[in-house]
């Protein structure tokens, strides 16, 4: 009898050690899939606007990053898009350059009623796009990356602030060919279901396509 059940209880520890194992790397699978869609969906919508800036008629690029200056040492990119200011304006002006440059009012807007709040060229509304880190008031959000919109020349008013992605650690942005575009490297965390913190990054080359 203590011959079986010793043996008894090495089968139940195996079995149970094994469980165990097979939790945990479940848990760990989890929350890599989850940071990485966290991350992925961080970059691509940082990347389809960024995408739309360039330079002007002087060959001046619309964008400036400002290196290690946000929170924990991120940075932040300000930068400017072709908008639509008026009703039935073109977006490229007679000498094939971009008409106007500014920020719509919130992502994915692609009308004047959105880029410009008074409709008129004249007054430029909405002048900055910025992205950054910023912190939460929210228990279990982390760090938050941000796009503010921003007004005036200097940018000095936001205008309107929405989160593009929770429990973020890591915000690095380099000039691409020589300010063709930028390299946005982003970085986060989740919780694992068995109390582990699964940390990554994800990098994306993006190319300006409105350069002379």
């Amino acid at each position: 009898m203590m011959v079986t059940l010793a043996i008894f209880t090495v089968l139940v520890a195996g079995v149970l050690g094994a469980l165990a194992a097979g939790r945990s790397s479940w848990a760990k699978t989890d929350a890599n899939i989850r940071v990485r869609e966290n991350l992925r969906m961080a970059v691509n919508k940082m990347a389809a606007e960024l995408r739309q800036c360039g330079a002007d008629g002087s060959n001046v690029v619309q964008a400036t990053i400002n290196t290690g200056t946000g929170i924990g040492g991120s940075d932040i990119i300000r930068f400017s898009i072709p908008i639509l200011c008026q009703t039935g304006m073109n977006v490229m002006d007679a000498n094939g350059n971009v008409a106007a440059w500014g920020a719509p009012l919130t992502w994915g807007c692609l009308s004047s009623t959105c880029m410009d709040a008074d409709n008129n060229c004249n007054t430029r509304d909405y002048q900055f796009i910025e992205y950054r880190l910023a912190t939460s008031a929210y228990a279990g959000t982390g760090t938050l990356l941000v796009r503010r919109v921003l007004a005036g020349n200097a940018g000095a008013t936001i205008v309107r602030e929405d989160v593009i992605a929770s429990q973020m650690l890591q915000l690095q942005i380099q000039w691409l060919n020589s300010g063709k575009g930028v390299i946005v490297t982003v970085g986060g965390s989740v919780l694992a279901n068995n109390g582990r913190v699964i940390t990554d990054t994800e990098s994306m080359s993006i190319r300006f396509r409105n350069l002379r």
